[in-house]
């Protein structure tokens, strides 16, 4: 991060791995930010912890000052880090080991000629 960039990190009292102490620099939707990987990766077993677990971060898209480049919404983005970081998240032992089912989804219509497509199997178990 530059001098002039806020960081935003984890209370010291969470000990996080020393993988998980880095700081990222972002450019989620134009909107640059600096965030301690292990912010995104507090709730195991999500898109965003997947996302910036080290894996593809020479996948990512950089922009001119090298920060990884998301398009997202951007306020939606910021709110989200914003919960993260703080220290009411919830830790891995009280979470479940795998995402549990959104009922929302269990109503979805799935059209008949969709309903034996694989990459929608999950929608209607």
């Amino acid at each position: 991060s530059r001098p002039d960039e806020p960081v935003l990190r984890l209370p010291p009292y969470i000990d996080l791995p020393d993988n998980e102490k880095e700081i990222l620099r972002i450019n989620a939707g134009g909107q640059r930010l600096c965030v301690q990987r292990g912010i995104l990766r507090r709730i195991p077993h999500t898109v965003l912890s997947t996302l910036f677990c080290g894996a593809y971060d020479h996948r990512f898209i950089k922009d001119d000052t090298n920060a990884l480049f998301i398009d997202v919404h951007t306020p939606a983005f910021l709110s989200l880090v914003e919960q993260l970081a703080m220290d009411s998240v919830p830790d891995s032992e009280t979470l479940p080991d795998a995402p549990v089912p959104l009922p929302l989804l269990n109503t979805c219509h799935i059209p008949p000629g969709l309903a034996h497509d694989s990459s929608y199997r999950f929608l209607y178990r």
